[in-house]
C-alpha cells in the first residue's frame, strides 16, 4: 500500500510549503505583468491563484483524490513538494517557456467567456531531478490585449532535456 504524502514528508512540512507558495504567488506574481517568449502578455490573477491552490487542497486533503480535481497530480503526487516550490519562480520561467499547444474550450456552456487554453512548457531541474514544467493559460474571447491569464501549472518527470533550456532551481 502506498504511504500518504504526510506520512513521508510530515504534515507540518507540506503545510509550510503551501503557505510559502501562497505568499510567493501573492507577493511576486499576482496582478503583475509578464511577457511570454512569443510576445503574449501574461497575467497571474486571483482566479488562477484560487484554481491552483484549490486543486492542491483537494489532493492533499483527499476530498477528491484523483477525480475531477487536479487529474495532472494523480501520477505525480510524489513531486507535489517540488510543484509548490516552483510557484515563486513562475515569473522567471515565463520568459523561458516554449509554446506547446492551444486547446479549445471544451465547456463553452460553463465558461462562455473563455476561448481556450494555451499550454507552455519549460524543462527545469529541482534537487537534481529533471522535470517538465507545464503552465496553462486561459485566453478570453473578447480581450483586445490578447492577454493569457494563468490557470494552473504542473510538473512531469522528463526523460531527456537539453541542458541549454533548463532552468535550475538550485536554491532549495
Amino acid at each position: 500500500m502506498l504511504r500518504s504524502f504526510e506520512d513521508i514528508y510530515g504534515a507540518g512540512k507540506i503545510a509550510d510549503l503551501v503557505e510559502e507558495a501562497r505568499k510567493a504567488y501573492k507577493d511576486l506574481l499576482m496582478y503583475k505583468d509578464f511577457t511570454a517568449t512569443n510576445g503574449t502578455p501574461i497575467k497571474f490573477t486571483r482566479r488562477g491563484f484560487q484554481e491552483f491552490f484549490w486543486s492542491i487542497n483537494q489532493v492533499l486533503t483527499k476530498k477528491r483524490p484523483w477525480g475531477g480535481a487536479a487529474p495532472h497530480l494523480k501520477k505525480n503526487r510524489h513531486i507535489i513538494d517540488k510543484l509548490l516550490r516552483t510557484v515563486a519562480h513562475l515569473g522567471a520561467v515565463v520568459s523561458k517557456m516554449k509554446f506547446d499547444q492551444f486547446v479549445d474550450n471544451s465547456k463553452p456552456d460553463e465558461k462562455p467567456d473563455v476561448r481556450g487554453y494555451e499550454h507552455y512548457e519549460c524543462p527545469i531541474v529541482i534537487d537534481n531531478m529533471r522535470l517538465k514544467l507545464r503552465i496553462v493559460f486561459e485566453k478570453k474571447l473578447k480581450d483586445p490585449t490578447k492577454t493569457a491569464y494563468y490557470y494552473y501549472h504542473h510538473l512531469k518527470e522528463a526523460k531527456f532535456t537539453p541542458e541549454i533550456y533548463i532552468v535550475k532551481f538550485e536554491i532549495f
